[in-house]
């Protein structure tokens, strides 16, 4: 905004709206139930909502860029990257982050039951077992996977795959009898991280639930990006 400019709250709310909308498609997924959901209604208020659906999106250069975008506006504009259920609704009470031109501000914990705590817990030691008996696990892509270890939802699991090979059928078959046998509430969410030449990072992969496979990926796109090597 040009210094000496004068806008409304709302003529501010409008290009904030459009400068986060494109910071959040070049950082991730911006549609319900994928990374995030830039929320289109106006509070009427100094606030902008997101909802997040998994906290590893929430990286640091994609914090950066929200609090860049909000100079030139007032100090009052709050981004809040705010965890979501799976339904797409807001968690109770709201946890995240609030991210304003001066900084951030880390909002209550969610509250997980004991339960939760648990199943979450073994899901991942599970995961790890399987997984890692058929390839190898690394935090900064040098492997073929990496288990996210933290997650806003709980029963759910978020598997970055550096190997296209790694992410087989059968794997994903493994995976899904995982869930049936010990952990039907639960979720595996595979997204792929592969960095080579040409391809973007990251994108859309698959979900497994206990019942279903859901396929978030554009199969052309992906055969075209990786040939035979994509086995789906």
């Amino acid at each position: 905004m040009p210094p000496g400019t004068v806008r409304s709250r709302e003529e501010q709310w409008r290009a904030i709206q459009g400068r986060l909308r494109e910071i959040l498609s070049r950082y991730g997924r911006n549609t319900p139930q994928s990374d995030y959901c830039l929320i289109a209604e106006d509070s009427g208020t100094y606030e902008q909502k997101v909802l997040v659906f998994f906290r590893d999106v929430v990286t640091p250069e994609l914090l950066e860029a929200i609090e860049n975008s909000l100079f030139g506006y007032s100090r009052k504009w709050r981004v809040l990257m705010l965890a979501a259920n799976k339904d797409g609704t807001e968690v109770t009470p709201p946890t995240g982050l609030k991210v304003s031109s001066i900084g951030l501000e880390v909002l209550p914990p969610e509250e997980i039951s004991p339960e939760e705590d648990r199943d979450t817990r073994a899901l991942y030691a599970s995961l790890e077992q399987l997984l890692g008996a058929r390839g190898t696990s690394n935090a900064f892509g040098e492997g073929d996977y990496w288990i996210v270890d933290d997650s806003w939802v709980p029963r759910s699991h978020k598997v970055c795959i550096f190997n296209i090979e790694f992410l087989t059928p059968q794997l994903v078959e493994e995976v899904q009898q995982l869930l049936k046998q010990n952990f039907p509430a639960c979720v595996v969410w595979f997204q792929i991280e592969v960095v080579e030449p040409g391809v973007p990072i990251p994108l859309p992969g698959i979900r497994v639930f206990a019942d279903r496979i859901e396929q978030d990926w554009d199969r052309d796109n992906m055969r075209s990006l990786f040939k035979d090597r994509f086995l789906w």
